[in-house]
């Protein structure tokens, strides 16, 4: 099992990624944490640390975590990976875009 955490604004979402042996990827979305006063400070980075680390306690089943980010200052995104010690990649529109096209191309492939 795998771990996405996504900051995106003021809102993180956890989601575990489990791979089947017929390469079945099955997603669940099983976090979701909204802070509600995100401006940006270390007071907020420290905050979504602490939920991070919780997160990880209570999934210990969890191979790999990743680290992805949007809506985020690069330098607090920067903090935040370093803090945490997680691989992670903050995303610009066009990345985006590009995974999700990935993700889709990807689902359509399975069904067929």
């Amino acid at each position: 099992m795998y771990a996405l955490i996504l900051l995106d604004g003021s809102e993180i979402s956890v989601y575990l990624y489990h791979y089947t042996q017929t390469k079945h990827i099955y997603i669940k979305k099983v976090i979701t944490y909204n802070l509600t006063l995100f401006t940006g400070t270390i007071r907020d980075a420290s905050e979504i640390i602490a939920l991070v680390l919780s997160a990880q306690v209570s999934y210990k089943s969890v191979k790999q975590w990743y680290l992805c980010s949007k809506n985020l200052s690069e330098d607090l995104f920067r903090d935040i990976q370093q803090a945490l010690s997680l691989p992670g990649e903050l995303l610009t529109p066009q990345r985006e875009q590009e995974l999700l096209s990935k993700g889709i191309i990807h689902e359509l492939h399975l069904k067929h």
